[in-house]
């Protein structure tokens, strides 16, 4: 099997080694792997990110295949979290790929998501808002940056919550 310095040699340039090697031993917590999450979740563990947690409480139904990265034949009726692992782990196979196949519903069970992460990606579909507020308050209260980049039509944005900046609710 390859090496880890082997695997990720390219993105030396992109990144200097000493980034690289905090990329390595980061953890960062993906909640949501449908439409956006899923590509946020596959490009993670092509930078070589050492631990990723992915939740995501959905299936995959036949609709999905047009735009999710997991969504396909094999995969309909399979859990969204798992399937998006599973890849993760073909893709970097150095990194500890940690599933999460309920939604958090209360701050300790984000708090328990989150924890000793370095980023938090925020990919929860707008009909979740609740616990899209919920992730964005426990992530501050952490001093967690958080990566959001909902779907505006047929564009894409890409929001920074910076844990000492304006809240999710404010903007």
């Amino acid at each position: 099997m390859e090496t880890y310095e082997n695997v990720y040699l390219r993105n030396i340039g992109l990144f200097t080694s000493e980034e690289q090697r905090k990329l390595k031993t980061a953890a960062v917590a993906v909640a949501g792997v449908g439409g956006v999450g899923s590509y946020q979740a596959v490009a993670l563990a092509r930078q070589g990110i050492g631990e990723l947690r992915i939740m995501d409480p959905g299936i995959f139904d036949a609709p999905d295949m047009n735009r999710q990265y997991g969504a396909m034949k094999s995969t309909i009726g399979r859990n969204k979290a798992e399937v998006t692992a599973e890849i993760l782990r073909e893709i970097n196979p150095f990194a500890t790929v940690k599933t999460y196949t309920a939604a958090a519903r209360t701050a300790s069970e984000i708090d328990g998501f989150i924890e000793d992460c370095s980023l938090v990606v925020d990919a929860i579909d707008y009909a979740g808002f609740h616990h899209k507020q919920l992730l964005h308050s426990r992530s501050r209260s952490r001093g967690l940056y958080v990566l959001s980049s909902p779907i505006p039509g047929f564009g894409a944005t890409l929001m920074v919550f910076d844990p000492n900046g304006m809240k999710m609710e404010e903007f």
